[in-house]
């Protein structure tokens, strides 16, 4: 579905990604993990067609559905943008306008690519994606400002708003760097129904191995702008091949095979099996 073919980018002329090459399929759930500045995000904003003045892509080509992003007319990039393809930026509250009550932000979004839509069917669509989001009171929050709502219900509402064309593939930046544990696991559980129920495709960036290890089908690991691994999400734990990865495996409890002690309430110490670990320490990675 989404396709990079040696994509190589660079800023001032000075090369940030080198030559990158994966493909995410409809359904699947792909990680790319790495540490701040290893060109993750940059890698998104070239999907999107949003890089910075100063951004360029030098080399490759990027593919959604067979056509050539690289190639389109802007005019074509703004029709794929929202209805083919969305982008959850890092920040939920920066998302979203503080001037804005939650309905009318979801109106706009509606309204770039269907103008025609009335309003009631507008407020329609967006109480449909609370409630499919997990908001008990869709009504409360429709008519909440950002400011008066949680960072994670943030979260919620921007793939919400991400997710009102039923774009067949969304990316998203360190979705849940910016949450709580709890928050963390509403926004996690909100992709995983994603692509159960819409076989939606996503693509995430993280620097959460733990993260990356328990919700993608693949992981591609980056570091200094290079690909160094990809591989099945569960073959790459257990048999990591580069150096760099087993670094990342092994800061991660749980993940490097040594299953960690953890003090509980009533003092002592406790061996967890693998499956505890994953349910309840692996957003903490």
């Amino acid at each position: 579905m989404l396709e990079l073919e040696n994509v190589s980018i660079s800023y001032d002329n000075t090369a940030c990604v080198k030559e990158v090459s994966f493909s995410v399929k409809r359904g699947e759930i792909f990680a790319v993990v790495g540490e701040s500045g290893s060109g993750k995000t940059t890698l998104l904003r070239a999907v999107m067609g949003l890089l910075p003045e100063t951004g360029r892509l030098t080399s490759g080509n990027i593919c959604l559905n067979g056509e050539d992003l690289i190639k389109a007319d802007p005019k074509r990039i703004r029709q794929i943008r929202g209805s083919e393809i969305s982008l959850i930026f890092q920040s939920p509250v920066l998302t979203l306008d503080p001037l804005f009550r939650i309905k009318d932000a979801f109106t706009e979004v509606i309204r770039i690519h269907k103008s025609d839509i009335s309003k009631k069917e507008c407020l329609l669509k967006c109480f449909r994606s609370l409630e499919e989001l997990g908001f008990t009171d869709p009504d409360t929050v429709m008519n909440s400002y950002p400011f008066e709502l949680s960072g994670g219900m943030c979260q919620r509402i921007s793939i919400g708003m991400a997710m009102v064309h039923d774009p067949g593939f969304l990316l998203a930046d360190e979705p849940t760097s910016a949450l709580d544990v709890n928050s963390q696991m509403k926004v996690m559980d909100s992709f995983i129904r994603l692509r159960e129920e819409k076989n939606t495709g996503i693509l995430f960036v993280t620097h959460n191995m733990g993260l990356a290890a328990n919700m993608a089908d693949h992981i591609a690991v980056m570091r200094s702008g290079r690909m160094v691994e990809c591989a099945k999400a569960k073959e790459l734990v257990d048999s990591p091949m580069h150096p760099y990865t087993k670094i990342l495996i092994d800061s991660v409890p749980g993940l490097d095979g040594a299953l960690p002690k953890v003090r509980e309430e009533t003092g002592k110490d406790e061996l967890l099996s693998r499956k505890k670990v994953s349910e309840s320490h692996w957003f903490l990675g």
